[in-house]
């Protein structure tokens, strides 16, 4: 398994590299600039073009909130059953991962003040572009708060990157990362191309997500342990 430890400090600075990088070079805009008919000014995708929306916004949202009352209600069932006694470790990751990525990215998109493609004046907005380092230390004095960093609905898919740890052997991991890519990316991309996000804001979620997921399966470890030295001493 993967060593969550060095993990979590492979995110953190990750994460740092991807922030500077975006800053400095423009890559956001450049990308974007893709996805964008100036002629016409609209996005490569509509948001109200209904099957992409379902299957990538509303289906995509509910299914996921029915699959996390599932884990939760595995992990019950889990805790009274000593057949399930190797999973439940994993079952912990994933259920608290489905909570807590997008309860903290959610936070994230509540403090960062950063606007969207479409706020920005570029592509039919009012609001200049703002980059997250550039927030931080030049915060802006304007009275609409913007809520786009990092990238909320994205923060689903990548969250079941946490079946990694419900994984019993190498093709199952596999698997699991492959899963957890494909539906952050794909969910992420969908509102790119509608001019809900930037690039960088799919990728600071995915590394945000994993760091977090991370922290979780050292938070289990350490619990684990715990819970077994205790019974040793009894």
């Amino acid at each position: 398994m993967i060593l969550s430890s060095r993990q979590v400090l492979w995110s953190l600075a990750a994460l740092f590299v991807c922030l500077v990088a975006f800053e400095l070079f423009g890559i956001d805009l450049l990308v974007q600039r893709l996805l964008f008919d100036s002629q016409t000014g609209t996005w490569l995708l509509g948001s109200a073009e209904p099957l992409m929306r379902f299957l990538l916004y509303d289906g995509f949202k509910r299914l996921l909130i029915l699959f996390a009352l599932l884990v939760g209600a595995v992990l019950v069932l889990a805790t009274f059953s000593s057949r399930c006694t190797k999973y439940r470790r994993g079952l912990r990751i994933v259920f608290f991962s489905l909570l807590l990525v997008p309860a903290m990215v959610g936070l994230g998109k509540a403090t960062t003040n950063i606007p969207c493609p479409r706020d920005i004046a570029e592509f039919g907005g009012t609001a200049m572009h703002t980059g997250v380092l550039e927030s931080v230390f030049s915060p802006s004095r304007t009275d609409r708060r913007y809520r786009c960093f990092p990238a909320g609905h994205a923060s689903g898919g990548f969250a079941l990157l946490s079946l990694y740890f419900l994984g019993q052997n190498r093709r199952q991991r596999a698997a699991a990362i492959t899963l957890g890519l494909s539906l952050g990316w794909a969910t992420g991309i969908y509102k790119m191309a509608i001019g809900d996000h930037f690039l960088s804001h799919t990728v600071v979620t995915m590394i945000f997500a994993w760091l977090i997921i991370n922290l979780l399966a050292m938070l289990e470890r350490s619990y684990s342990r715990s819970t077994l030295a205790a019974r040793k001493v009894q």
